[in-house]
């Protein structure tokens, strides 16, 4: 069986006139789906450069090992850092698929200095490292002594990556503007993607513009952050305001951390007090088979119980040992467990309950309002 499947293999030479190409038809025909490493293809690109120099060859090593272990604390990988850096410092905005024909063609140009390219890679790796650091999140980043960490930290916690390329080279090239930037990253993303559902597209350009501005020789910090301000009919005040009142937080994560955003700036606090045994605790349950039996929670007509379970107005912090007690109880149940929590808000439902109130859609759009009215102020988008 061996022997004849033998006689029947064919070998096809394909020549191709470039290593891109070569990498183009890798991917094509790659039946497994796995994608040939951009990063892979680089570090072989550079080291080639060292033309059988041992000790070039070992700088070139050591420089890109050490880049790759400033990557490997990020949040990102080392093709989406190439990619980063290539639209930050060389100014090309392109694909993960065009990034090694362009760094290819870039290492294999007379004029440059492969080692002093591999120190630099290794440089903005590490300022990489610490503000798009794994470790950098929400709260711990509230203590950081560098405001613009700070932001950082809530950017990682959010997720976002569209504005690392302005930060990258505002790091690198204006830091006196980096805590003008960061802050206004967070709050613009903050308005546009998590609160308005706004395209990542959308988002990209006003960054691109913006760091199209910081580029300009002689611009000033109001002619580079002015495009932040340009959307004001999705992103400012006003519309910021009336899209919270309607926010439905459906990820637990993003609903704590503004609840937790809201409970720092109206108590002028510095921490969350054990943040991480604090739990987010949906009042109208997100299994809420027993409300629907409980006589003393009235239904606006028309409405439904799931049309305001995620509501932020429906939602308060919560120890998470009192939270995994009460989880799908009824209101008459849950209101006595509030009554000594440490967070105001939550204290302030059970001190409601006993005057006499029971939960339903008003209060929980008396809460909505409330927290809408304060999110200007927490993710400001003004200078």
């Amino acid at each position: 069986m061996l022997v004849h499947i033998v006689k029947k293999l064919k070998f096809i030479t394909i020549e191709v006139e470039t290593d891109y190409d070569a990498f183009l038809l890798f991917e094509s025909l790659n039946s497994k789906g796995m994608d040939l490493s951009v990063s892979d293809l680089v570090k072989n690109k550079i080291l080639m450069k060292a033309n059988g120099d041992e000790n070039k060859n070992e700088k070139l090593l050591n420089n890109w090992d050490e880049m790759i272990g400033f990557i490997e604390n990020s949040r990102l990988s080392p093709v989406d850092f190439l990619r980063v850096y290539w639209e930050a410092i060389k100014g090309q905005n392109i694909t993960k698929k065009e990034l090694y024909k362009n760094i290819g063609k870039y290492i294999d140009s007379e004029d440059i200095d492969v080692i002093d390219f591999s120190k630099e890679l290794k440089l903005y790796a590490e300022d990489l490292s610490e503000y798009a650091s794994d470790d950098l999140t929400f709260p711990k980043c509230a203590h950081n002594k560098y405001k613009y960490l700070q932001y950082c930290g809530e950017i990682n916690t959010l997720k976002y990556t569209t504005c690392f390329p302005l930060i990258m080279y505002v790091k690198g090239k204006r830091p006196e503007i980096l805590e003008d930037i960061t802050r206004l990253s967070l709050s613009f993303l903050f308005r546009w993607i998590t609160d308005g559902d706004y395209s990542i597209g959308g988002a990209k350009k006003i960054f691109d513009l913006v760091l199209s501005r910081v580029r300009e020789e002689g611009s000033t910090i109001e002619e580079i952050l002015s495009p932040f301000l340009l959307e004001q009919d999705k992103v400012g005040d006003d519309a910021f305001i009336s899209s919270m009142r309607q926010f439905r937080a459906q990820d637990n994560q993003i609903a704590k951390y503004i609840l937790s955003k809201c409970y720092l700036s109206e108590n002028k606090s510095q921490s969350v007090p054990n943040y991480m045994e604090i739990h987010l605790e949906h009042i109208i349950p997100q299994s809420p088979s027993l409300w629907e039996k409980d006589d003393g929670f009235i239904l606006p007509k028309g409405t439904h119980l799931k049309d305001y379970i995620y509501n932020l107005g429906n939602m308060t912090l919560l120890h998470k040992v009192i939270n995994q007690k009460i989880k799908n109880s009824i209101f008459h149940f849950k209101a006595g467990e509030y009554s000594d929590s440490i967070f105001p808000e939550t204290k302030k439902i059970y001190q409601e309950f006993t005057d006499g109130r029971y939960w339903n859609a008003e209060w929980i759009f008396e809460r909505a309002e409330r927290i809408s009215m304060m999110a200007p102020k927490i993710w400001p988008l003004n200078f």
